[in-house]
């Protein structure tokens, strides 16, 4: 175990300080000579007795000094070690047999005795589990707090990088890190490593940005935002050391909150278009859960804070100021600065069993705490849904709450955020398959809940989040052999077509036949679902066996041509064959019929034929009314196979042989327009869209 790794590593440290010691002189031995040369700092005792001394991080005497000479005594070791401690840092807070309080003292001991000379590795180790883990943020804090009791110029050390490391972040807008390093250096608070005047100047750099003119106000608030958000870690330690400094920066915080414009973007950015659903502007909300923490004296319930255990020592060690004032970029037009966020909420206090934990109210500070842990888990393991998903699970708070109500409320309000989620929607979806396996006896029925409510509120949902909405459960069931209480759903059927229900539910449909087929849907679907169910995936094509005219024979010859793989200049001689018949205008259709025909096999086989009969394909068009009638015939072919038509279309203005402005004319052509209904056709201008973004 990690505690168990702790102990040895200590223990192995204790017996090379006493081999060390028995092979020194004598007087060393005794306790004269050089102080430097103790591997263990643990025993001070001198003549005097044992008192403690504190050095200044510029003192050129003392223990410090003389640590910082040595190195190891193996190199080839230094590997071996530095990622020993790597673990043991990273890993300190993880499930023990010891309590944390314990590991964390003995690790700050085993950390100590190796700082003479692995201090840089060290000091960079710690700020990045400042950075990457942000959830044990008092854990770290703790530790440095104690090692800063017992070495003051590395303590320095740390506080500097985590400094630089925030200006850096800062410069090149990642608000999201230096939302955590914030946070961080506002918990050094509570373990004497930082002084409260620091953080305190640290706040009033980032409300300066909020006194500047003619400013955007997505600017401001995302410096509010870092503000505010750190506060519940700080708030304790400045009102009691800074109280009436404190408090004028509260009274400009309040100021600012009240003449912000929050405008109507709020009905853009909101999923339900109900009044009766709560949907609040996201810094609106969290200025009110400090405020309401402010009432309660900075006293919250839910996060685990060891440095209380370690108040004693922790008060001797000397706090550090920062190394300058915080640099406020200057604003600058090409900057995004993070767009406005409305909170999302999805489960009441009724639709949560009595049985379970209380759900957190919504205007305290520990429902944004607790909120606030899980969306931070979410975005530093995104790249891993197996890791995300097992960390999500194991997450350690002090008091109980309804985690996996949180978890999927967190999930659904990333996957329906507006305009666009943070992740890829993929991500999401195999997220919840895998919280779903990893908690089987509880998570499942909470996502079927959760479900039956999205279903309820779609009368009102915005039309983006109900595409995703469908996306995301056709993957679902597609991963679950497709069990669902469908009975509950049937009355879809005599619903009327424009009905968000049956829109839903048909959408939905077609996305599952796309992960299966259509047997497998008339297998597992209600009778009464028939009518919902797509007709299948078979082609249209112009020139079957029955057809007979010249374009028809010319397009058979062309068909055997392109398998015996036929070069471009004998295509176009058996094209030519259609002059002086009633079909000589009819070359475009019938070629592009024949390529879409010679691909119908699958996507990629699509794909191929695009590409091997481009460069005819592009002689054959010269006018935008050549590229509508080439989009017209995709159309037709696979009118059936929404998905295909969708994609090819895409792949063909990329190839450059069709255009956006053909792409829209066809979207609203007659036989798309009775489509409009349905999702395919805004899937399609979407598509058309990036693809003429990309290409500019």
């Amino acid at each position: 175990t990690h505690s168990q790794c702790i102990q040895d590593l200590h223990q192995e440290r204790q017996e090379t300080n006493f081999q060390s010691a028995n092979n020194r002189p004598i007087a060393l031995r005794m306790g004269g000579g050089d102080r430097g040369d103790r591997g263990d700092r643990g025993d001070r005792s001198t003549s005097r007795g044992k008192k403690k001394r504190f050095f200044d991080s510029h003192d050129d005497d003392g223990p410090e000094r003389k640590r910082t000479r040595s190195g190891p005594e193996d190199p080839e070791q230094t590997p071996v070690i530095e990622n020993r401690l790597q673990s043991l840092i990273t890993r300190v807070g993880e499930k023990s047999t010891s309590s944390l309080e314990s590991n964390l003292e003995t690790l700050a001991a085993v950390v100590e005795a190796d700082l003479p000379a692995y201090k840089p590795r060290i000091v960079q180790i710690i700020s990045d589990c400042a950075k990457d883990q942000p959830e044990k943020v008092c854990i770290y804090s703790t530790l440095l707090g104690l090692l800063n009791c017992r070495d003051f110029r590395f303590g320095g050390e740390c506080v500097e990088m985590i400094f630089n490391n925030l200006k850096q972040a800062l410069y090149h807008h990642n608000y999201g890190l230096a939302k955590i390093l914030i946070r961080f250096l506002s918990d050094l608070v509570n373990t004497h490593v930082v002084q409260p005047a620091a953080v305190l100047s640290l706040y009033e750099s980032l409300l300066s940005v909020t006194m500047e003119h003619h400013m955007a106000q997505a600017r401001s608030d995302i410096f509010v935002h870092l503000l505010l958000s750190s506060l519940p870690w700080s708030g304790s330690e400045l009102t009691e050391r800074k109280g009436r400094d404190f408090d004028r920066l509260l009274d400009s915080i309040d100021h600012y909150m009240r003449k912000r414009n929050v405008g109507k973007y709020i009905e853009s950015l909101t999923v339900w278009s109900s009044p009766t659903v709560q949907q609040e502007d996201s810094l609106d909300v969290l200025w009110t859960q400090i405020q309401t923490l402010k009432r309660a004296n900075w006293q919250e319930k839910y996060t685990i804070r060891p440095y209380l255990s370690f108040a004693g020592k922790l008060d001797d060690g000397l706090p550090h100021t920062l190394p300058q004032s915080l640099p406020v970029p200057a604003h600058d037009d090409s900057i995004h600065y993070p767009q406005h966020e409305v909170g999302f909420r999805l489960f009441d206090d009724e639709d949560i069993p009595q049985e379970c934990a209380r759900p957190l109210p919504r205007n305290s500070i520990e429902r944004h705490l607790t909120d606030g842990l899980i969306h931070n888990t979410i975005h530093l393991y995104h790249r891993d849904r197996k890791d995300c998903a097992t960390r999500l699970i194991g997450l350690q708070l002090k008091t109980k709450v309804p985690l996996e109500y949180m978890i999927v409320e967190a999930v659904f309000g990333q996957l329906f955020h507006l305009p666009n989620p943070p992740h890829l929607p993929l991500f999401y979806s195999c997220l919840l398959v895998e919280l779903c396996k990893l908690n089987a006896s509880s998570f499942p029925q909470v996502l079927a809940q959760a479900t039956v409510l999205l279903y309820g509120r779609l009368d009102t949902m915005n039309i983006t989040c109900m595409d995703r909405f469908s996306t995301w459960f056709s993957y679902h069931l597609s991963n679950f052999q497709y069990r669902w209480g469908w009975e509950d759903w049937k009355d879809v059927v005599t619903m009327d077509e424009s009905e968000p229900k049956r829109l839903f539910v048909t959408d939905m449909l077609e996305k599952v036949m796309r992960f299966s087929y259509r047997d497998h849907l008339l297998e597992f679907l209600p009778e009464e679902f028939k009518p919902l169910i797509p007709k299948g995936t078979v082609p249209l094509y112009r020139y079957g066996k029955e057809a007979s005219s010249p374009a028809s024979d010319t397009a058979r010859k062309l068909v055997n041509a392109i398998k015996d793989k036929a070069q471009a200049q004998d295509l176009q001689t058996i094209l030519d064959q259609l002059d002086g018949t009633p079909d000589a205008d009819q070359k475009l259709g019938v070629f592009s019929q024949v390529m879409l025909q010679v691909g119908s096999q699958s996507f990629s086989h699509s794909y191929g034929a695009v590409a091997r009969l481009r460069p005819l394909l592009k002689e054959l068009i010269r006018t935008d009314e050549d590229r509508e009638t080439l989009l017209r015939n995709v159309g037709e072919f696979w009118a059936n196979h929404h998905q295909l038509m969708t994609v090819l279309i895409e792949k063909l203005i990329r190839a450059g042989v069709a255009d956006s402005k053909a792409a829209i004319t066809f979207l609203f052509s007659p036989s798309i327009q009775k489509s409009f209904c349905s999702f395919f056709p805004w899937e399609l201008l979407e598509q058309t869209v990036k693809s003429l973004i990309m290409i500019s």
